[in-house]
């Protein structure tokens, strides 16, 4: 198993989960006529939340 993570720079993290290295594998070298690889998320987050600067000023 692969684990992924889409961070959004602004804003953090948005989504978490793993691929299967062999469904990604058998898709090589090319994904052909279907370009998804599945995937299970574990978390999807709809606002990541707020960094906070030292002193606890909102970022």
């Amino acid at each position: 198993r692969q684990h992924y993570r889409i961070v959004d720079a602004a804003t953090g993290v948005l989504e978490e989960g793993y691929v299967q290295v062999a469904d990604m594998v058998a898709r090589q070298p090319w994904l052909g006529d279907d370009p998804t690889i599945p995937a299970q998320v574990t978390a999807r987050y709809d606002q990541a939340p707020t960094s906070q600067a030292p002193g606890g000023a909102a970022v």
